[in-house]
């Protein structure tokens, strides 16, 4: 979780700086049309992110807890781990129903999976006698990857405005390669690796 929680720190400092210089310089040139929609996806990464990391930090604390006394189930929730993440899913979702969303069943899926990811990961560390197998935990982030992976294909292929086209080089084949060429690894990635999980978790119960 470490290595995580590092990449999401760094990357969270990366928006504060350039939110901040952004900020600079629209005070300096006055508000202009990029400057708001920078602004407004810088906050949104900005609050993302937050959410994101707030929660791995709480689950690698929770995770370092449960290796050394197994009854932290019974005084703690795993669930409280993913209540930032909860938030980020609600406030999506609000998005997704109130403003025009492009690709918003992608983005629909991502957020459903979010929130299923929350409850699995519940279900995988209570205390009751039935507990969700790790593989079944897998689906919702193998569901996130490939909704982003897709996304991703949808914007380079079906993108309307001209203007976005050239500014994201989507009319690039080279990246249009790389973008199918990720969508495959990351569909061979997610079936593996639930399929992995699957025969550990069968090799070990039976």
């Amino acid at each position: 979780m470490l290595p995580i929680i590092l990449q999401l720190s760094f990357v969270l400092g990366l928006i504060v700086v350039a939110l901040f210089s952004l900020v600079v310089d629209l005070l300096d040139k006055g508000c202009l049309a990029w400057h708001r929609d920078s602004v407004g996806y810088l906050v949104q990464a900005l609050i993302a992110y937050i959410c994101i990391l707030i929660s791995a930090i709480r689950l690698m604390g929770y995770i370092e807890q449960f290796e050394i006394d197994d009854d932290i189930s019974e005084k703690q929730s795993v669930l409280s781990c993913f209540t930032p993440v909860l938030v980020l899913s609600s406030l999506w979702l609000i998005k997704i129903c109130c403003f025009r969303v492009k690709n918003s069943i992608m983005h629909l899926a991502i957020t459903v999976s979010v929130a299923s990811m929350a409850f699995a990961f519940e279900s995988h560390f209570d205390d009751e006698l039935e507990n969700a197998p790790l593989y079944i935990v897998a689906i919702p982030v193998s569901c996130i990857l490939m909704a982003l992976s897709f996304q991703q294909l949808l914007e380079m292929y079906f993108e309307d405005d001209e203007c976005l086209v050239v500014f994201h080089c989507y009319d690039s084949r080279l990246k249009r390669f790389f973008g199918i060429f990720n969508a495959i690894i990351t569909f061979f990635f997610v079936v593996s690796s639930i399929l992995a999980l699957y025969f550990l978790e069968q090799k070990y119960t039976n």
